[in-house]
């Protein structure tokens, strides 16, 4: 009789294989921390000459002036810290300009250069305060249409707190303009930076609050800087303007200061020739010193007084006035009739309640004309800039479909990475 064979338990099989090939690829401590060591160092070299190549001056350099154009796109406004006068911000520029020097080379060429062969601006933000919190450059080389030169672009894209003078007068109806200064360590005699005309700098408004309106404005100037007095050196200015939400400060300061001028009024049931109407007066007048003191904890020390302050000052004085007057009243109640009193008493209150009606009808006016029209001027801002924006591309287009050939086929090319 025939022996019959058993199968044979494939998946065993397979699991032993795996095994085995497993125990053959198997790493000792000593194996992986070597391995860790050359990937360290490796990346320590990688870094270090790509570094050099923007931050040693291992650079190609002109005898002339080269014109950069630039743009800045605001990504990020995170904070606005106004005690200490400065925001947070995540920020791209891009800077381009011709190099004639590689006239004639193919788009493959243009790929293999390196940061050593072309010309580097120098580029720096004047208003950083510390250092960058993130920070990542790269650079691409390329033909582009009208121009008969390969053009660099050099985006750079980072992330940092900025210093910046803020204007609290209107405080807290204010404006502010955030603005990032850049410059460059070359003079003007090198660089001439100016914006780009093609490409509008632009924020992202989808990482501002609701509350927040903006504008970007592209302004040129020129400065003395105190680490080269003898050479001056080119600064753009790309500046966003922000609205303050009004609500937080309307319903916590102003509407409360309001409250206890009310409350003011409930002294009038209380009989004038009595010391208990005065106790209670300044009573109130203590608490709105104690609350502007905590309002001021949030302010920066200014020399000047804010719209706030205006309000809380002329409360307090109108709080000072009131005491006057029941000091006065509680002073004669030996000297003249009471009927008299209560009569002069129940004209002061009314003299005191119409001059504090005049004085928020007028203050509020004031408001209308001073710091609210700066944000009516944002909305129109706002409008213009679109409609340029809409006019530009239109141009682009026109220019791009009327504009010959570049000398080399425009290809996607990866950016070199400069971290």
């Amino acid at each position: 009789m025939e022996e019959v064979q058993e199968p044979k338990d494939f998946r065993g099989e397979g699991e032993r294989r795996r095994s085995s090939l497993a125990r053959s690829f198997q790493f000792t401590k000593d194996d992986l921390r070597l391995m860790e060591e050359a990937v360290s160092h490796w990346q320590a070299d990688h870094r270090h000459s790509y570094d050099n190549l923007f931050q040693e001056g291992n650079y190609r350099e002109y005898d002339h002036q080269v014109k950069v154009e630039m743009k800045a796109t605001f990504m990020k406004v995170m904070d606005i810290d106004t005690l200490s006068q400065q925001f947070e911000a995540e920020a791209f520029i891009q800077a381009k300009w011709e190099e004639p020097i590689f006239s004639g080379m193919s788009q493959q060429e243009l790929n293999q250069l390196l940061p050593t062969d072309f010309w580097n601006p120098q580029l720096k933000v004047m208003n950083l305060a510390g250092d960058y919190d993130q920070e990542r450059r790269s650079y691409l080389v390329r033909y582009e249409v009208g121009c008969t030169s390969p053009v660099v672009l050099h985006r750079w894209r980072f992330k940092g707190v900025f210093r910046e003078s803020l204007e609290l007068k209107h405080f807290p109806f204010d404006v502010q303009d955030l603005s990032l200064q850049i410059s460059s360590e070359r003079s003007v005699d090198e660089i001439k930076m100016v914006h780009d005309p093609w490409h509008l700098s632009s924020v992202n408004t989808k990482a501002f609050q609701d509350s927040q309106e903006w504008h970007v404005e592209c302004i040129f100037k020129r400065t003395s800087m105190e680490y080269a007095s003898s050479a001056i050196h080119p600064i753009l200015y790309f500046t966003v303007r922000v609205k303050r939400n009004v609500g937080y400060f309307l319903w916590n300061v102003v509407f409360i200061v309001f409250l206890i001028l009310l409350l003011t009024f409930t002294t009038a049931s209380i009989d004038p020739t009595s010391s208990d109407r005065l106790v209670s007066t300044i009573t109130l007048f203590l608490t709105l010193v104690a609350f502007k003191m905590v309002v001021k904890q949030s302010l920066p020390t200014i020399s000047y007084l804010t719209y706030l302050d205006m309000y809380i000052l002329a409360s307090l004085l109108f709080l000072a006035v009131y005491s006057i007057e029941n000091a006065f009243i509680a002073g004669h109640k030996t000297t003249v009739n009471n009927d008299l009193l209560k009569q002069y008493d129940e004209l002061a209150i009314l003299g005191l309640g119409i001059l504090l009606i005049i004085y928020h009808l007028l203050f509020i006016i004031h408001i209308q004309v001073t710091a609210l029209k700066r944000r009516r001027q944002m909305a129109d801002l706002d409008k213009k800039y679109a409609i340029q924006a809409q006019e530009l591309y239109a141009k682009r287009r026109e220019f791009l479909s009327s504009a010959k050939p570049s000398p080399q086929p425009e290809k996607l090319i990866k950016p070199r990475s400069i971290s």
